[in-house]
């Protein structure tokens, strides 16, 4: 019964801590994707709501505070680690296709092992890491250093 009390409080709940969420996504500077992340935590707002045990934590506001901060923090990661996986094409993809910048890329290619090679095709193909690892028998950190490898090759080209 005490539950169904509890849930009745929402839309307050949700008003009085609405600017936590504001507040989250000016700290991390999420300004140019702002109404997708106040989406995200909103929906996150309403589970941390329904965890929300007052026997376990006696201060709510700091609970909500708390779980959207590691909210926040673990989506940012995500995105990290989505332009991380995708920085070798960044590469390739902002420089003007001339003859000569073919030929530069042709040198690139060259410069590769056969481990860089398969690694760096299996990722412009879109295979995530842990695939890859799977793939080619390796760790995911020797991975790590293929693509190390790559950018301070591709670096010498420039």
């Amino acid at each position: 019964m005490l539950r169904k009390e509890f849930a009745v409080n929402f839309e307050e709940v949700l008003q009085n801590n609405e600017r936590v969420i504001h507040y989250f996504i000016h700290k991390y500077r999420l300004t140019y994707m702002h109404d997708e992340m106040y989406q995200l935590a909103l929906i996150k707002f309403w589970e941390i709501y329904e965890n929300y045990d007052p026997a376990l934590t006696n201060n709510m506001q700091q609970f909500i505070f708390t779980k959207l901060n590691f909210f926040f923090i673990d989506e940012i990661r995500k995105l990290k680690r989505n332009l991380d996986r995708y920085a070798p094409m960044e590469c390739i993809t902002y420089e003007s296709y001339t003859d000569e910048t073919l030929v530069d890329y042709t040198q690139f290619f060259h410069m590769l092992c056969d481990h860089e090679y398969e690694w760096l095709m299996l990722t412009i193909q879109g295979y995530q890491q842990k695939e890859i690892a799977h793939m080619m028998n390796k760790s995911v950190s020797t991975l790590k250093n293929y693509r190390k490898s790559c950018q301070k090759k591709l670096q010498k080209l420039k």
